[in-house]
Parts: structure tokens; sequence; C-alpha cells
């Protein structure tokens, strides 16, 4: 399974200065990977705790990295979701 879709993948580097906001899948309890993030230069907007996810602000370059951590399950463009 990739962690990043295609088109995905292909937006970010494309341009690795772009700030994309990001829905991040973790591997165990998202909180304890703030210090992590804080390191590549990630601002984590949200926490969800029961889908084991974090809301984040990245550099596309940063996303890119991100991706290489083994405890990152997945990583998507966080978009608006409309019911109707």
């Amino acid at each position: 399974m990739k962690k990043i879709d295609a088109a995905l993948l292909e937006r970010l580097k494309a341009d690795p200065e772009a700030e994309f906001k990001l829905i991040v899948k973790a591997e165990g309890e998202p909180g304890q990977y703030l210090t992590r993030l804080q390191a590549l230069g990630i601002e984590v907007r949200r926490k969800f705790r029961l889908t084991r996810s974090l809301a984040i602000t990245a550099s596309a370059d940063a996303a890119l990295q991100l991706a290489d951590e083994a405890w990152v399950e997945k990583i998507e463009e966080d978009q608006i979701v409309r019911t109707m």
C-alpha cells in the first residue's frame, strides 16, 4: 500500500516549497509524534485520537520526508467534506 496517492505525490514533488493541508494517519497514539513533526517544521492543527490521525500544515518537502517515517501509515490531502 502506498502512503501517498499518485496525484498528491506528483503535486508535492512539483513544488517543494508549497504549503499543503494534510491528514496523516499514524501507527498508535498520534500525540507521541509531535516532537518529530515539530523538528520537520510541521504545524499540527488538530489531533484525532479515534482515527489515530493528525491534521497538519506542511511544506511539500516536509510532507515527502514525513512519508519516509515508519510510523506514518497514510498521508492524504485535507479537504472540505460536504454532505449534500
